[in-house]
């Protein structure tokens, strides 16, 4: 039997790219997809989306987030030379025993936490729950500033 999708699982799936079809299955759209990911799109007894269970399913999540450019989203100005600067540097996903932060490093000001969970906060017991949930946070924040 197929494992219905939670709704965290449905908002990763958007945001790597993949597209809804036939009520419960998920197929690539736009995005080079680990073998893994490969695998269960070929996969007729697929168990469903792996995100909160398999590094090798959520670390290219963690690759994804760190890839964006949110320069966008702060505050920019005009140099001597005319040109345009950002705040923004880039994103960082510091992953360390059982927490994970996302952070928005800036270039004028301190960095910027974006999202987290770690063991000590009681919303993760492992090292992977701790990124999935940190992910997931940074996912829902990103939806409604982008």
């Amino acid at each position: 039997m197929k494992e219905k999708h939670n709704d965290d699982d449905k908002i990763i799936a958007d945001f790597m790219g993949f597209k809804e079809f036939q009520g419960d299955a998920f197929s690539e759209m736009n995005y080079r997809l680990p073998d893994e990911y490969i695998e269960f799109l070929h996969c007729s007894h697929f168990g469903g989306l792996r995100f909160k269970h398999s590094w090798d399913w959520l670390m290219p999540v963690v690759e994804k987030i760190e890839s964006l450019d949110l320069s966008d989203l702060f505050y920019s100005w005009e140099d001597s030379a005319e040109k345009t600067s950002h705040n923004f540097m880039n994103i960082a996903v510091n992953i360390e025993r059982n927490s994970c932060y996302v952070i928005a490093e800036l270039q004028l000001d301190p960095c910027m936490q974006l999202s987290s969970s770690s063991s000590s906060s009681g919303d993760a017991k492992t090292k992977i729950e701790a990124t999935y949930k940190a992910c997931l946070e940074f996912i829902k924040w990103y939806n409604l500033n982008k």
